[in-house]
């Protein structure tokens, strides 16, 4: 247990530095995604419970990289609802505050942030709306890939949402899927897709670096 523990212990502390170049060897590169891959593969063996408080304890050094994205959705309610609302840092969950957003009712209303560059998403964390109506995200699915075949909602899904109580935050674990673009969208489902702030929380993909 002991054991265990320090190698955790190391492994934040190596996730948190700002130079991830001092533990390449000489002439060495060292890709972080392969570093990810060999993170999670090293946990498989651990209960769930110990799992999800070292994924808490990492997220810490995770950046919320939805920040730098650029966002579109399927369609504009009004003016208040832009698509960037969604990823413009602030979880005002009061739709008159002019940082939510929502599409037009329709069938399987989309949004999408392109984070620019594939990342290792670890979580997503939504903000919805608590003016009314959290069912406008009952039945979204997230989904990250690099592709943009259908607008992206074609990517692998990482989680279906049932529900979010009003005004509230959830995270979901993504545990390291890679992708270039974020969905969410009802698919199926005719109506609305409304929320406040999308939040990412990754690491890049293609980081290298070099002694």
């Amino acid at each position: 247990m002991m054991l265990f523990l320090i190698f955790v212990f190391l492994w934040i502390s190596v996730s948190s530095g700002t130079d991830h170049c001092e533990f390449c060897n000489n002439n060495k590169m060292m890709s972080r995604g392969d570093e990810k891959d060999e993170f999670w593969q090293s946990l498989s063996f651990v209960p769930s419970s110990v799992f999800s408080g070292i994924l808490k304890a990492r997220s810490k050094t995770l950046q919320n990289v939805a920040l730098r994205g650029r966002s579109t959705q399927s369609t504009n309610f009004e003016i208040l609802s832009a698509s960037i609302n969604a990823i413009d840092g602030n979880v005002d969950s009061l739709y008159h505050h002019g940082s939510c957003f929502s599409t037009k009712s329709e069938p399987s209303p989309w949004w999408r942030v392109d984070l620019l560059e594939a990342y290792r998403i670890s979580h997503i964390t939504i903000t919805i709306r608590g003016d009314c109506c959290p069912e406008m995200i009952s039945g979204a699915e997230i989904l990250i890939g690099d592709s943009l075949a259908n607008n992206g909602n074609n990517n692998p899904r990482c989680v279906t949402i049932t529900t979010i109580p009003l005004a509230a935050s959830q995270t979901f674990q993504c545990e390291g899927m890679i992708g270039r673009y974020v969905n969410i969208i009802r698919p199926g489902i005719t109506g609305f897709l409304s929320f406040c702030e999308v939040e990412v929380f990754a690491t890049p993909v293609n980081y290298r670096c070099y002694t």
